[in-house]
């Protein structure tokens, strides 16, 4: 079950439908960052995806917990193309909720036992604020999933693009994180690194130079295999990214 696999039911070409279910998207990061936080997910009742894009990582979850989420984006276009999927693919435990950062005024206050934030916060400003937010949506206890980038990230991915996908801050150490977490009434249970330094230069290939479309859809499966494979042998402060779970243990 490869992320995005769900692409299949909105594609009519057969070679590219057949491609997304068996590789799912052609999107090298975002399969290095799910494999990286699955690991943390439990099985609980009450889920929120914020900052979600279109659904790709609560799909995703729905598979490997069969439980709901919520998936919570601020984009109506993804917000639109998210709704397509699931509706064509037959599946009701993704709800879509269009809200935003920092003030989540949709969703409910002591409401969710379990809310991811994958690469989100490097796109928002008020990171603190936001944090603090999702304190309140929390219930007691109950556990935040977190991915984002390190200092290190545009570095091999490149200024340009990390500047075009609208990051506001190169990234977070583990320290900066640590200080974040505390002030918002967080405690890191357990975190690791993830996109080490072998992952970012196929990462450096792939987003900061670029290739072309159809070298791409060739290459892809194999660099996925192999940034995965990366990432289960070595990591290190050299990597691009962070993943973490943490759980709230006061109110702010």
């Amino acid at each position: 079950m490869p992320l995005g696999d769900i692409m299949s039911y909105i594609e009519k070409r057969a070679l590219l439908k057949l491609y997304y279910k068996l590789f799912g998207v052609p999107a090298l990061h975002s399969h290095i960052r799910w494999n990286a936080i699955r690991r943390y997910i439990d099985k609980k009742d009450k889920n929120a995806d914020i900052g979600a894009g279109w659904g790709a990582m609560s799909f995703e979850f729905v598979k490997i917990t069969g439980k709901s989420i919520d998936c919570v984006e601020p984009d109506p276009k993804l917000i639109q193309l998210g709704r397509k999927l699931a509706s064509n693919a037959g599946i009701k435990k993704v709800r879509f909720i269009e809200d935003s950062l920092p003030k989540l005024s949709k969703l409910k206050r002591n409401h969710y036992d379990q809310i991811l934030l994958i690469d989100v916060l490097e796109h928002v400003k008020e990171d603190l604020e936001s944090l603090i937010t999702i304190n309140s949506l929390l219930k007691m206890g109950d556990t935040l999933i977190i991915s984002v980038p390190t200092p290190n990230y545009p570095k091999y991915f490149g200024y340009d693009f990390a500047n075009k996908i609208g990051h506001v801050r190169d990234g977070y150490t583990i320290e900066d994180l640590e200080k974040l977490l505390h002030r918002s009434g967080f405690e890191i249970i357990e975190y690791h690194y993830h996109t080490n330094f072998l992952s970012s230069y196929f990462c450096e290939l792939w987003y900061k130079y670029g290739l072309p479309s159809l070298v791409r859809i060739v290459l892809f499966p194999f660099l996925k295999v192999l940034c995965i494979l990366f990432d289960s042998v070595g990591e290190g402060i050299r990597s691009c990214g962070i993943a973490l779970k943490a759980k709230k243990v006061r109110n702010v």
